[in-house]
């Protein structure tokens, strides 16, 4: 079966939750917020973590699916 890709940045579900380290949603809030109070300061990577933790909430983790 063929993975969906992520349409903002172009990668598959399992890459995007690989980014993430695999956390659970209550993390992800939580880093999502942190990433998203001093945008300025944030690197390439974290970056990418963001956008990869916002996909994650809206997408079942294809692990378990």
């Amino acid at each position: 079966m063929d993975m969906p890709k992520c349409t903002i940045c172009k990668r598959s579900l399992k890459e995007v939750y690989k980014i993430t380290g695999n956390q659970p949603t209550w993390a992800l809030r939580n880093m999502i917020k942190a990433l998203e109070m001093l945008p300025l300061m944030n690197t390439k990577e974290d970056n990418e973590r963001l956008a990869a933790a916002k996909i994650c909430l809206k997408h079942p983790n294809p692990q378990y699916t």
